[in-house]
């Protein structure tokens, strides 16, 4: 067994669970809500959770020719796999009974649920930043970063259903994106999979 192998079976599924979660929610919500609302936000929190996990995961596969297993890699994985199950086990409520709408649970946890990912998102884009900085005039890859960042910080402070939203619509849209090869790359994100 490879240490890549090794370091992502723990990591991978790690991730899993809070993929499961997510999705289990959303079914949870589909076959439970007797008359409540769904709503609009917790799915799209839900959508751009789901792909900002999977783009972790893709991380990690970039990752997998210089991967050594180490306390500090362990750790880390741990770190951002488990900061992501607190976030995913925070999109959707644990019982039914608890919120009379979906959009009324988001606004009680999206600060938190946004606040992890960010958290995670910074540290590894800083780590990657590091350790192959893009050049001064990479304009592309200086408009990728805040296009995904951006929209992150300003859901910590929106309070209207339209602009969260379209902040969440946005994120998603900016993965969905890039996983078509839609977006023009930047010559650091050439090497880089965030």
């Amino acid at each position: 067994m490879s240490d890549f192998e090794f370091y992502f079976s723990y990591y991978g599924l790690l991730l899993g669970f809070s993929v499961a979660t997510v999705i289990g929610g959303m079914a949870r919500a589909m076959n439970q809500r007797k008359g409540a609302r769904i709503g609009v936000l917790t799915p799209l929190l839900a959508l751009f959770i789901l792909l900002d996990i999977t783009s972790f995961w893709l991380f990690a596969w970039d990752r997998r020719e210089t991967m050594a297993v180490s306390w500090s890699a362990m750790f880390s994985g741990l770190a951002v796999a488990g900061t992501y199950y607190l976030a995913a086990s925070m999109v959707f409520p644990n019982r039914d009974d608890d919120w009379p709408s979906l959009d009324d649970h988001y606004w009680a946890r999206k600060r938190w649920v946004i606040g992890g990912v960010l958290a995670i998102s910074l540290v590894v884009v800083s780590g990657s930043f590091i350790a192959r900085p893009p050049a001064w005039n990479d304009w592309l890859a200086w408009f990728w970063q805040l296009a995904y960042f951006g929209p992150l910080i300003a859901l910590l402070f929106t309070r209207r259903r339209a602009w969260d939203a379209g902040l969440l619509l946005w994120v998603s849209l900016y993965y969905l994106l890039m996983a078509t090869g839609w977006m023009p790359e930047s010559e650091w994100g050439q090497g880089t999979v965030l």
